[in-house]
């Protein structure tokens, strides 16, 4: 992977390489760390986060991905993607994003924990 890269409209290399370092520490935590381990303990299926920093969740309990969205924000307060929006091949799933930052994304699964442990 490159080490810097500048943008063409003049972006300096400095914020490109933060900007990178950023999404590998926060893909990485997304499946390695305490997500995988969280979503393992609540039997919710899963896929990607190790090389890009969304994971998709398979709707639990049999909710289509609007009515998890729903329940997601009622209930817990945290939004992501209804996997609808990708299309009809989406539909079932769940698109989350370790785009925010450590704190927030760390918030964000200990709702989601609190909501499904019960």
């Amino acid at each position: 992977s490159p080490r810097t890269i500048s943008s063409r409209k003049g972006g300096s290399s400095e914020s490109a390489t933060a900007w990178f370092s950023f999404f590998r520490k926060s893909s990485i935590f997304t499946v390695t760390g305490f997500t995988g381990f969280l979503l393992d303990r609540l039997k919710i299926k899963y896929t990607g986060g190790k090389n890009s920093p969304y994971i998709w969740l398979k709707c639990p309990d049999g909710m289509n991905s609007w009515q998890f969205f729903d329940c997601l924000l009622e209930n817990a307060q945290v939004v992501g993607t209804p996997g609808s929006g990708f299309g009809r091949n989406g539909e079932g799933f769940f698109r989350l994003t370790a785009f925010g930052g450590r704190e927030e994304t760390e918030e964000a699964l200990e709702r989601i924990e609190k909501l499904f442990a019960k």
